[in-house]
């Protein structure tokens, strides 16, 4: 089965406080959220400044270099941030080092900014030369449809879909002081039962968000084309049927035989579809979570 292509790493989305203006709508304190300084893989914790999006979920990458363990074991992440988001940074870059990684930037690229959004790349390398952590920290000041809110993605495995190996890396320095970057706010009814479901890019509506299901985080379209990104905290095996449905809705493919996928002792059932010869890269993945499932839905289409 066709591991997920990482779209400069797969993307996650979000929403937050606004820096010194309240707070937003969505109650973070409720089931389906980890907060800030919780354990949430192995000794990996929250960042400060943010919310973990219910579980990590277990991935599959095929190695694309010689010289790579076959299973890195890798997991992916995604958490809304709800402060300034230099504080994740700095705290990311402070677990980093705490792990024995080398905290590195791609050369000649600006390593974090404030423009029109805000935006910040860094990872973590072994001493072994390979790339054990990524992460994306991105969001728009002002979303409009499809744009995605401040979020964190975070990749962590014993090499990374992006940049496993290279040898150019140069070191990240964590920005000090505050930002400037105020956190859209979105409303909590927007992220309920009977909220559309759309494909960003085209004007098809996919669905809603099923009675027994809501939305983690705002909607966001992962492709530079047609697509849709979301999370979904699910409390009733009808809303799980009625996501799934969406799913077999947009695909343009033959659908791949299930799979279920480990690393640790987490595992998530993955059902996706062929997405080749321009049509849509569409999987749906599920986590059990004691009394509900957090599933998340990645639909790009070429």
């Amino acid at each position: 089965m066709r591991a997920r292509t990482p779209l400069t790493f797969t993307a996650v989305l979000l929403v937050a406080a606004t820096a010194g203006c309240g707070v937003s709508e969505i109650d973070t304190a409720q089931p389906g959220y980890v907060q800030a300084g919780e354990a949430f893989w192995g000794e990996w914790r929250v960042p400060e400044g943010a919310v973990l999006l219910g579980t990590p979920f277990p991935e599959e990458f095929a190695p694309q270099q010689e010289g790579l363990p076959e299973d890195p074991e890798s997991v992916t992440a995604e958490f809304l941030l709800v402060d300034d988001p230099y504080l994740a940074v700095r705290d990311l870059v402070a677990q980093i080092e705490a792990e024995g990684l080398r905290v590195v930037a791609e050369p000649d690229s600006r390593a974090c900014g404030v423009d029109h959004g805000f935006s910040c790349r860094l990872y973590g390398v072994g001493d072994d030369g390979l790339t054990k952590v990524a992460a994306r920290f991105i969001g728009a000041a002002q979303p409009e449809s499809g744009d995605p809110f401040p979020l964190l993605e975070l990749e962590i495995g014993a090499w990374t879909s992006l940049y496993p190996s290279r040898d150019d890396w140069v070191d990240f320095e964590a920005p000090q002081g505050e930002s400037g970057f105020d956190l859209p706010q979105t409303a909590a009814d927007e992220l309920g039962p009977g909220t559309e479901v759309p494909l960003f890019g085209s004007t098809t509506v996919l669905g809603q968000v099923p009675e027994g299901a809501r939305l983690l985080a705002p909607l966001y379209n992962p492709s530079a084309t047609y697509g849709v990104h979301a999370v979904f905290h699910i409390e009733e095996d009808t809303a799980l049927a009625e996501i799934e449905a969406i799913a077999d809705r947009v695909s343009s493919g033959e659908r791949y035989p299930d799979a279920d996928l480990t690393s640790g002792d987490l595992t998530s059932h993955r059902i996706a579809y062929n997405g080749d010869a321009g049509g849509c890269q569409v999987e749906l993945d599920t986590v059990e979570t004691g009394d509900a499932a957090i599933a998340l839905l990645h639909v790009a289409c070429d």
